[in-house]
Order: structure tokens, then sequence, then C-alpha cells
């Protein structure tokens, strides 16, 4: 997980795109607030400021007297594009921690693409630089979500997985000495939309959600097998369940399909 020291910045950027995919500005300024992990209530929050074309920035300062150390927070962005609006899109998750240096969202180093695709509207893009660092996914408890990921290697080239049956797998963290998958509590075959390009997409159900505890870190990968001595590690990460509000039926009207990617 992100970790920031009190009294270093958290620095975050995004872009909003409309319905076809075009980079476009909102409607208005997008906002953004934090909250804890365990929490919705908003501990700060704040208008983003716009860097260009549909591209935006959250900056702030992670205080001693709003944050406490060894608090796990939530940053969150509500953006509108043409009049459909995204509220509280989780864009990442972080630990503040005592320490002096000013530590930004180093974990956050992958493009990530926070896509409500079911609905339209704003998308949310996360971008950063070096591609050795791992991945927060979360889903609502209940909902459905696609997640989509563009795998590039370490000079910025699509890994080609033509051929390549591609895994998905979620496991408790104390599961990670296990020689098997047979603690994994989510395994899913992901969908090889454009091999040469290295995207795929894996789609997990909200019945898939409920084996999961609420707010517990698991970790997950996304692993290519394309034969005998070609297994390759796409992607690692952790991943987390969060609750829904509304219980009142096992269905949902709305599901919420959250894809992200990242370039890898």
């Amino acid at each position: 997980m992100v970790e920031i020291a009190i009294g270093g910045y958290l620095s975050v950027r995004f872009n909003c795109y409309n319905a076809t995919g075009a980079t476009a500005n909102a409607d208005s300024t997008p906002t953004w607030r934090i909250v804890a992990a365990n929490s919705d209530t908003t501990i700060i929050s704040g208008n983003c400021t716009s860097r260009s074309t549909g591209a935006y920035e959250v900056y702030t300062q992670i205080d001693a007297s709003h944050f406490t150390a060894g608090g796990v927070y939530h940053l969150l962005v509500t953006a509108t594009v043409g009049g459909v609006t995204d509220a509280d899109v989780l864009v990442t998750a972080f630990k503040a921690t005592t320490g002096d240096t000013f530590a930004k969202l180093d974990a956050i180093q992958s493009e990530i693409e926070e896509l409500p695709r079911n609905v339209g509207g704003a998308i949310v893009t996360v971008t950063g630089g070096a591609a050795e660092s791992e991945l927060v996914l979360v889903q609502r408890r209940g909902d459905d979500a696609t997640f989509s990921f563009t795998c590039l290697d370490s000079a910025g080239q699509p890994i080609d997985l033509t051929d390549a049956n591609v895994t998905f797998t979620v496991k408790p963290q104390t599961a990670r000495e296990d020689p098997d998958d047979s603690h994994a509590v989510i395994q899913k075959t992901a969908n090889v939309i454009a091999p040469s390009e290295g995207r795929c997409e894996v789609t997990v159900s909200g019945a898939d959600t409920e084996v999961c505890e609420l707010y517990v870190e698991y970790d997950f990968d996304l692993q290519a097998d394309a034969g005998v001595g070609k297994v390759r590690t796409l992607v690692v990460g952790t991943y987390q369940v969060l609750p829904d509000v509304t219980r009142a039926s096992s269905d949902h009207i709305v599901s919420s399909s959250i894809p992200l990617t990242t370039e890898y």
C-alpha cells in the first residue's frame, strides 16, 4: 500500500473522458475528499486543479491535525462529464506514517483507468511513471466489476498475449507461501481482447465478492501462461471489497463495472 509520511504531500493527476473515450473537460470543477478506510466521514476535501484539457490534479498535505500515523485512508473523486456524474470514485488508498520524507504516491506508478462503462460519462485515469509498482483494486460488495489491463514491458511495448492463458487470482495474504491455488478466494480466466496490444479484461461478479471479508486487503496477480516455460506475471497488487449500502435484495438495479487499465 502507498505510504505517505505525516507532513508529506499527496499528489495525483487524472484525466476525464466523454462517453466516446475522448479527453474532455468536466462540466464543472471535479471535487475530491479523503475518508478513513472504514468510514464515509469526510476528513478534508477540496476542488481539483485543472492542468490541461480534461486533466486535473489533487494536491494536498497529509498533516498531523487531520491524519493519524498508521491510519488507512481513501481518496475519492467526483466528476461530471456530459451530464453524467461518477461520484466518489476511489482513486487510491494510502497509509499515513511517521517520518520526515515527503512521500508521494509512489505506488501509483502505472496507468490506472477507472471507467464505469455500463454507466458512461466521466472516466478517471491516474497516471504515474515506473512500472514496478503494485495496483490497488477495489470493488463494492455485491456489485459486478470488469477490470481491464493493458500490459506493457519495461520498454513500454505491449506484451504479446497471443495463445496465452491469462489467469486472475485473489488470495488471502496469509496464503503467500501456499504451493498451489487451493486457498484462492477468487480465480478467473481473463478475456484476452487484443493479444498483440497486451489487452485483457477480467470480470468479477457481485456474487464473487461475498466470500471476501470487508476492508481486508487480499493479494492478487495476473499471470500469463503461453506454454511450457513461458509463464509470466503481468500485474501484482492488492484487492479489497468495500461495503455497499442497499441490501434490500440480492440483485442490484445498477451494477458498477470499474475497469482499471495498468500499463506494465
